[in-house]
């Protein structure tokens, strides 16, 4: 297999009906035996959110329908931000069998367990539009413009992935150390508060490019409008990171089997 990351990435698209197969199957084991099944990915989202919703609305002095929205928009697309940045870590380092037993495209364990979170933002996804409906401020026009930034995510978490998934590979302690900080960052990311102008969180807000990356999803939805500066974020990050993922890739890709 040749080292070229576009190579192995366009390989790897041409053996989508593996990774889809294997997403789901992976899915269904998940949740084995169980009656509801995959429903359970919704019902946790709800009562997650809902919590969040009850503790932190009844102590902000925004609008409850508005919030009801804002947060549950954040964490939306917090949920399926943070799912990219951990299981990008173990890409490589989960699929240490199929990688050592058959030769085939890395790509092939990024884009499998990118539509495996894809699956769980769908059900996700379902349950945030019920209850913004019935409690927050909802537009069918702001949903199909925030929906966009969803395949914006994407294209950033396949760079993502493969320099993760390598350096993970090459340093366990990478992974302990990304899975603590992802903790911290919920906190210092405007996903349960909202930033006040010249204040401590609008600064915290603008220094943290994950803002942003909430900001594609959420502002349509809330604002109905098109967050410019939150595209352009975008654009510069996700073109670095592509950049650095080949370099990596190129660098590295025959060394990936060693350190698994």
């Amino acid at each position: 297999m040749e080292n070229n990351l576009f190579m192995d990435l366009w390989s790897g698209l041409s053996r989508r009906r593996l990774w889809m197969a294997l997403a789901v199957e992976q899915l269904r084991a998940n949740y084995q035996h169980s009656m509801l099944g995959l429903i359970w990915i919704g019902i946790g989202f709800s009562c997650f959110a809902g919590v969040k919703i009850v503790i932190f609305g009844s102590i902000s002095d925004q609008n409850a329908a508005f919030f009801t929205s804002w947060l549950l928009s954040g964490f939306l697309a917090w949920m399926l931000i943070s799912s990219f940045i951990t299981k990008a870590c173990n890409v490589f380092i989960s699929s240490k069998s199929w990688i050592n037993g058959v030769q085939m495209p890395f790509s092939v364990f990024v884009f499998k367990s990118i539509w495996e979170e894809m699956i769980k933002t769908v059900f996700n996804l379902i349950a945030a539009i019920a209850i913004i409906i019935i409690f927050g401020h909802f537009s069918w026009i702001g949903m199909t413009f925030a929906l966009f930034a969803i395949p914006l995510f994407v294209l950033t978490a396949i760079p993502l992935f493969i320099i993760l998934g390598i350096l993970c590979a090459y340093n366990r302690d990478l992974l302990q150390l990304v899975q603590t900080f992802m903790r911290i960052l919920f906190f210092a990311t405007p996903i349960i508060w909202i930033p006040r102008p010249d204040t401590v969180t609008q600064l915290v807000a603008d220094a943290n490019p994950l803002s942003y990356f909430l900001m594609l999803f959420r502002e349509p939805l809330t604002e109905g409008t098109l967050p410019i500066k939150a595209v352009l974020v975008w654009a510069v990050i996700t073109v670095f990171l592509w950049v650095v993922a080949a370099l990596i890739f190129k660098n590295q890709r025959n060394t990936i089997i060693y350190w698994i």
